[in-house]
């Protein structure tokens, strides 16, 4: 199976992300209609704002980071040309996956977009909460971008200054940005822009405490001789509107480059596997849909990890079920590898073993799901000559715990009562017994069978009693 073929869903919404970048794939890249396009992946992830996905994007595929989109008019003009960072900065990012776009290409920031605007100048132009530590991140990484103009002539000062949206949601994190500024070039508030506007009203606004602390900004500051040799805005500025953006110098601090420690110590498949299961581990549902998806013979490796003193086996699909993963999921990593139903674990067992331990309140479909598609897997029996069966009986719930499920791309919480969870284990109990009839008589290693549960275990009576008059296999209901 190909990528773009492994893509399909995310490529479904390819068009509508493209036009809410500008302009149709075909046009912007070359291909005819028709054809798949899984090369901008990231930026998809971004025009949708689609945050968890774009981080986990940044790690499959980093040479994304490094791409231009590109559209072009019929006559041959650019009408857009960014990076992720430039998409990212106008969709107003997250603080985090701003950051690992810079570490991932710092070099972009010092590339300019479409309107010869660096990222520094996208920050300033709209709102958004965490502006000042971005723009301190910023000029720590490249301080340059200070004192460069865009198509328009102005310098990040005068766009901050003219903002209209710091103005409105808060004008004391403004006032904190404009000093980072000034400190970074302080003969900013004296330039005038394009316009011939002048600033140097807005130093009336700076308190001098502010302006004095220097905290996290010693490597900020722009010096007024370093301007003059080829940082002056009178410099990079020309009559033609185009930009001679200097690139960025080689600075002591060393940035490590993600990249090429991870794939020199890891072959690409393995660093694949281990974002996916970091994914499953923090239950980040959607990321393992996205991934699983555009890498599916992922679902046929087991995971290693010999922190309990033996080396696990568990496949993507054991790996989501003993950490609560929604019905959705469970059926996505089925179809990519059915397979999976009857292959077992280090301890021998199957999906369908760990399904029946689990304790939420979708238990019931993952069983009947895992029992439609591969009703031999009831008949299996682990190292501890347990069936299925045997773990629904002794699996016991978790008073006042609340569970983390996905619907419609919205998390949500719900709290699980004990009522609900006695309809699931009963359900899931009497639908074991359909498919498997000889498990009833069949006992673990200690000599317990459902037979012997059944006539000795109060919990069965009580359960007895309440569903045993109605439909014992139906689906869950709101309580």
């Amino acid at each position: 199976m190909t990528s773009a073929a492994a893509a399909d869903s995310i490529q479904k919404q390819t068009s509508k992300s493209v036009q809410k970048c500008g302009k149709s794939t075909s046009r912007s890249n070359g291909k005819k209609d028709g054809e798949e396009d899984v090369s901008h992946i990231l930026l998809n992830a971004i025009c949708f704002e689609d945050w968890e996905s774009s981080e986990l994007a940044i790690s499959l595929f980093p040479n994304q980071v490094k791409m231009w989109k590109e559209v072009r008019s019929r006559n041959g003009n650019i009408m857009i040309r960014s990076l992720p960072i430039h998409f990212a900065l106008k969709y107003k990012a997250p603080l985090e996956v701003v950051k690992k776009l810079v570490l991932a290409y710092p070099d972009s920031l010092a590339e300019s977009n479409d309107k010869s605007r660096l990222p520094m100048h996208l920050l300033c132009q709209t709102y958004v909460s965490h502006g000042l530590p971005l723009l301190k991140f910023f000029l720590k990484e490249y301080s340059q971008a200070a004192v460069i103009r865009d198509r328009m002539g102005m310098l990040p000062f005068h766009i901050l200054a003219n903002s209209k949206s710091y103005k409105k949601f808060d004008a004391e994190v403004r006032r904190k940005m404009l000093c980072c500024l000034l400190r970074a070039y302080p003969a900013a508030a004296e330039h005038k822009d394009s316009r011939g506007n002048e600033y140097s009203n807005i130093l009336e606004e700076i308190k001098f405490e502010d302006y004095c602390d220097e905290t996290d900004n010693d490597d900020c500051k722009v010096h007024e001789e370093e301007a003059s040799k080829g940082f002056s805005p009178s410099l990079t500025s020309s009559t033609s509107g185009t930009l001679n953006i200097p690139h960025r110098p080689e600075t002591t601090t060393s940035i490590i480059d993600t990249t090429t420690v991870q794939q020199s110590s890891l072959c690409e498949g393995d660093r694949i596997h281990k974002v996916i299961v970091k994914s499953i581990i923090k239950q980040q549902w959607k990321a393992v849909n996205f991934s699983t998806k555009m890498f599916p013979e992922q679902c046929r490796r087991r995971t290693e990890d010999k922190r309990a003193g033996y080396e696990s086996r568990d496949l993507l699909l054991h790996l989501a079920l003993k950490h609560g993963a929604p019905l959705n999921v469970i059926q996505a990593l089925v179809r990519l590898y059915p397979k999976a139903c009857i292959e077992s674990n280090e301890k021998g067992r199957t999906p369908l073993h760990l399904a029946c331990l689990l304790d939420v309140p979708w238990s019931f479909d993952v069983v009947k799901e895992l029992c439609d598609i591969c009703p031999s897997a009831a008949a299996v029996k682990d190292i501890y000559v347990m069936l299925p069966l045997h773990l629904a009986m002794i699996n016991s719930h978790k008073l006042k715990k609340n569970y983390k499920n996905e619907s419609n791309d919205n998390i949500y919480e719900e709290e699980y009562s004990s009522l609900m969870f006695a309809k699931n284990k009963w359900n899931s109990i009497q639908l074991l017994l359909k498919v498997n009839e000889a498990g009833a008589s069949e006992a673990d290693k200690c000599g317990r069978c459902f037979d012997y549960w059944k006539r000795n275990s109060n919990e069965y009576r009580e359960m007895n009693k309440l569903f045993a008059n109605k439909d014992n296999i139906e689906g869950k209901e709101g309580e």
